[in-house]
């Protein structure tokens, strides 16, 4: 197994001891699986199996339990080779415009800065299963390329991103996407464990409230710890974390025409270009996954105290700025929009 580039940052000694049986854990797996990981480790076993011992509060047969149903997932999914195996351009071209997703630049970390129109993202365009697809693509290639490069940046490991939510135009209506938005963040959270820093929600309305009450028993709760609401743009926050230059162009100047989430704009000509890249030097072997994978479905099996259960058919680093940047989700101020 690779062993990483960078030393892991300073463990308690419980806590060393647990990451060195997750390492005797992971040995005694079919050599199939140790493959799998290796792939979602990306050159980073170490701080990957922290990971999910972080998701699990370093019990060790819990998250040992949650990459062994990780690792079932991606063999089930073809998560492995699904960068080879890129959606028809017209559906990807809608499901941009149905799901507006975009990258601003990297923190004063090193991070990159992911961030989601809420408002105009009607997830409309295409089926459940392809808006599935899409997003453990774009999880793969944030892993695989994005944070590579900024680890090459800054020099030291990148394996995490900031995220920011605009709920500028959010309504009641975006309740009718639940079933979507549940999946993915199942598909998130018990895939890719501890991937995000914080996630900041800015320009938030009144009717978050409402909204939030029916999502919040949906996350995990160090999900739920990492939610930032502020107050109005939150540029006065964002600032603290995010050099102004890296902040989205459409919060610094909200008269911008920036095409920053379309399948034109740079960030996703570029992800579609490697897609087609990856696709064109795929082996036979990835194809007949493709076959195999366009008959299944993204199953994600979560604990059973939270009785979920999702089958997709056809339908429409923890860092200090997690904990320095406002409470976990009040109530919106009376200045937001």
């Amino acid at each position: 197994m690779a062993t990483s580039t960078f030393s892991c940052p300073d463990l308690t000694d419980t806590q060393s001891v647990n990451l060195e049986a997750m390492r005797s854990k992971l040995a005694t797996l079919d050599e199939a699986f140790q493959a799998s990981f290796e792939v979602l480790a990306q050159g980073e076993p170490d701080r990957s199996l922290m990971r999910f011992l972080w998701a699990r509060e370093w019990h060790v047969d819990k998250a040992f339990s949650m990459l062994v149903d990780c690792l079932k997932w991606r063999r089930k999914y073809g998560t492995d080779t699904i960068l080879q195996r890129p959606l028809e351009e017209a559906k990807m071209r809608a499901i941009r415009n149905g799901f507006h997703v975009g990258m601003s630049g990297y923190d004063k970390q090193g991070h990159p800065v992911i961030f989601v129109k809420v408002g105009p993202s009607k997830c409309g365009g295409a089926t459940v299963d392809d808006y599935v697809k899409a997003h453990v693509q774009f999880s793969e290639w944030r892993d695989r390329v994005l944070c590579a490069e900024a680890s090459k940046r800054c020099g030291r490991p990148i394996t995490t991103t900031t995220r920011i939510l605009d709920c500028t135009g959010l309504t009641l209506g975006h309740l009718a996407n639940l079933n979507l938005l549940n999946a993915m963040s199942k598909i998130d959270e018990f895939n890719y464990p501890e991937k995000a820093n914080a996630y900041y929600l800015v320009n938030v309305p009144y009717v978050f409230t409402a909204i939030w009450k029916v999502v919040k028993p949906l996350l995990q709760p160090r999900t739920i710890n990492r939610v930032k609401v502020l107050s109005g743009n939150g540029l006065d926050t964002l600032r603290q974390f995010i050099d102004e230059e890296h902040i989205p162009v459409f919060l610094r100047d909200p008269k911008s025409s920036v095409d920053c989430t379309s399948l034109d704009c740079s960030l996703h000509r570029r992800f579609w270009a490697y897609l087609q890249e990856q696709a064109a030097a795929a082996p036979p072997a990835a194809r007949q996954e493709e076959a195999a994978a366009a008959a299944g479905h993204a199953h994600v099996e979560t604990p059973k105290k939270r009785h979920h259960r999702f089958s997709l058919r056809k339908g429409p680093e923890e860092g200090k700025q997690a904990a320095d940047s406002g409470a976990v989700a009040p109530e919106p101020s009376h200045g937001a929009h």
